[in-house]
């Protein structure tokens, strides 16, 4: 397994769809917004949060109830992923604003755990997780 102490961090902006009346034809992203998911090599063949900060503070800890690493105890057991994850959380993106705060965290969660594994995933795998 690569070094435990090496990890990765991705960024993952706020997004707007449906901006044209009654048709989501129209998105885009909003760059000054986003969520922060950092994931570091661990031994023990799990998922874990270390830390949650920025604005909202009291979201589930537990790996399989966060968007954030809820894909990435998927990932482990698709993969055969030697070890597990430890997770930080910057969430940038305010709870209920309508601005994607779950999926950016998500997709944050998997972006950043392909980076460390080294692995090109493709959209469809990581959409999958």
């Amino acid at each position: 397994m690569s070094d435990t102490s090496s990890s990765t961090t991705a960024s993952a902006p706020a997004t707007v769809g449906n901006v044209a009346v009654g048709f989501d034809i129209l998105g885009f992203a909003l760059e000054a917004v986003d969520d922060r998911i950092t994931v570091r090599r661990i031994d023990e063949p799990i998922v874990r949060i270390k830390a949650i900060t920025g604005t909202a503070t009291d979201l589930p800890t537990e790996a399989d109830r966060n968007t954030a690493t809820a894909g990435l105890l998927q990932l482990i057991e698709e993969i055969d992923v030697e070890g597990g994850f430890e997770v930080e959380i910057d969430k940038g993106i305010p709870l209920g604003s309508g601005t994607g705060g779950s999926a950016a965290s998500a997709v944050g969660g998997i972006v950043a755990a392909a980076s460390l594994l080294e692995m090109d995933l493709s959209r469809e795998t990581m959409m999958h997780n």
